[in-house]
Order: C-alpha cells, then structure tokens, then sequence
C-alpha cells in the first residue's frame, strides 16, 4: 500500500497452495523480503503461514482470517482430528480476524478455550464506488456464487420449481456446476438460467431485482455485499454469516424453509410498497459494511502488529 509506505511483491501460487514449488516460493520471498507478517485466509493458507512459522522458530507473525468456520466432515475421525490440529496449532495465530460477529461465535463454539483477546472483527466490504443504482432487471431472482456444496444451490433450484412465474438466474461456475445442470434438466425446470462464469458482478447485480441467498453458512459472502451496493433487496437462508446483515432494528429477509423464502419472494415482487422497504434495508446496510471502515481497521492491526 503506497499509503503506507510498504512494498508489494506478487507470487503466483497453486490453488489452496498445496503444491511444494508454490511453497518454497512462499518461503523463499520470505526470506529474500525480511517478511514479518503473514496474513493468511483461509485454512489451506494458514496450514502453511502456521508450518512456517515453526520452521522460523517463531521469528513471523500470523493473522488468520477464517473466511467461515468449517462445519462439514466426511467422518467423525476427519472432525476429531482437525479440532486436535485447530487446538494445538492455532496457538501460532497471533490474530484471528472474523469476518463477522456470528462467525466469531460459531468459532467460540467449536473452539471453546479460544482466546477471545486475539480476536478481531472486520466486517468484508464494497468499495463505494461500486454503488451504482442503474439497473437492467433481466431477471427477477438471482445469485452470484460459486457452484459448491456449502452454497445449497440445490435448494436454489428448488425454491425457484415454487415459483414457476418467475424467473431465476444463477452466475458462476465451480464442481457443482453439471450436478445442478442436471438436476435442472432432471427436474424439467424451465425458469432457471446458468450464465457461467461472470467477470463482472456489478453487471450481474444490474439484471436482477432480488438477491437470494441458499447457503449452508457463511463467513461474510462478497456477493451479498453486492447485492446491497446496488440496492438489491436480499433474502437469505438463516445461517453463520447471513445473520450479521442487521442494523439496529433494520434486518434483511430471512427464511428457515423453501415455502418460507417462496412467499418472501412472491411478496417483494408483487408487492411494490414491500420491495421498496426492502431496498431501504440494503441502503441502510451499506453504512455497516463501509470500505472506509474496513481499511481504517486493517491498517490499525498491520501497524500494530508491526509495532509489537
């Protein structure tokens, strides 16, 4: 950040940095560098920032930002072991950075001696130039995702054979893509489009009236973020992470089952007066998830970290 005076130097790594060249690039730009402080996002990142650091016998720093808090294991041994690894090896955290309140509780949860005083909460956040109020309304219900187990697209598909009058589109891409595809095609769902990978979320965001959300849980979802920065009304699954999307006394829609969201949808479209309230929740929103903030906090815990 030229704000700060700090130099950046860009890696190009393996997904999830699995691969052993893609971590002694890491090591070695941390070496030539004099790094201090890893940030890492992420578990597969902060398996590597943690390994390191016991190879520097302690000489770096570690913030974790978790991104959500895993809850599904193929077994109970799978499940009892990363909790064993999580006790042992989060001691090498020096921050944790949650990306939400509900987040940060959720982990309390599964990690019950955590120490609380290494934790930060920062809430994700849209730049507010990306706050355009322009819209196209290609579509009446949208969502803007990766195409994975944890984002219940299943459900997506769902909800929208409920609501035949309407239609709904789904941006993205990822190894559900031809699961869902074909359960589309299974099911003889005409009223649901697959767009594909999408480079440009604010054009996405334009075409849709409403955002609906299906996901298992959540850390802080960038795509509801901008949903609300283009004054999209947001229904979301009651879960981690969705549940930080209130001010005050000024909640988002929430829904617990498919015929519960079907009839939040039907009222927001057909009713005008509902989908302009429900905009003025996104408006009210945007407050809490300011950039300004955002950076405000980041570069208070870099400089303090650094300090120490």
């Amino acid at each position: 950040d030229q704000e700060l005076g700090i130099n950046a130097h860009k890696v190009r790594i393996t997904h999830r940095l699995t691969h052993l060249i893609s971590f002694a690039q890491i090591f070695y730009n941390i070496h030539l560098h004099s790094i201090k402080v890893i940030h890492a996002h992420g578990r597969g990142a902060a398996a590597i920032a943690r390994f390191i650091k016991l190879i520097k016998l302690g000489r770096i720093k570690i913030i974790y930002t978790l991104h959500g808090v895993h809850k599904e294991f193929n077994s109970t041994l799978f499940y009892i072991l990363y909790k064993f690894y999580e006790i042992i090896f989060s001691r090498l955290d020096d921050h944790r950075v949650f990306v939400s309140e509900s987040e940060e509780r959720e982990y309390c949860k599964f990690q019950q001696k955590a120490d609380r005083g290494r934790h930060k909460i920062i809430y994700n956040a849209i730049e507010n130039g990306s706050m355009d109020t322009s819209t196209s309304n290609t579509y009446d219900i949208g969502v803007l995702t990766r195409f994975h187990a944890q984002k219940n697209l299943r459900r997506f598909v769902k909800i929208a054979k409920l609501l035949p009058e309407y239609s709904f589109v789904i941006g993205g891409d990822g190894p559900e893509y031809n699961k869902i595809n074909d359960l589309i095609s299974l099911e003889n769902i005409k009223n649901v489009k697959l767009l594909g990978y999408c480079s440009d979320p604010s054009k996405f965001m334009k075409s849709i009236r409403v955002y609906l959300s299906t996901s298992l849980w959540e850390g802080m979802p960038y795509s509801v973020l901008e949903a609300i920065s283009h004054n999209k009304p947001i229904v979301l699954s009651n879960v981690v992470g969705h549940q930080d999307f209130r001010s005050g006394r000024i909640d988002a829609n929430f829904y617990d089952t498919d015929n519960n969201a079907a009839e939040i949808l039907r009222n927001l479209l057909k009713r005008k007066e509902e989908y302009e309230k429900a905009v003025q929740v996104s408006q009210t929103l945007q407050s809490k998830f300011s950039y300004t903030t955002f950076k405000k906090d980041m570069t208070n815990l870099y400089l303090g970290i650094l300090k120490r």
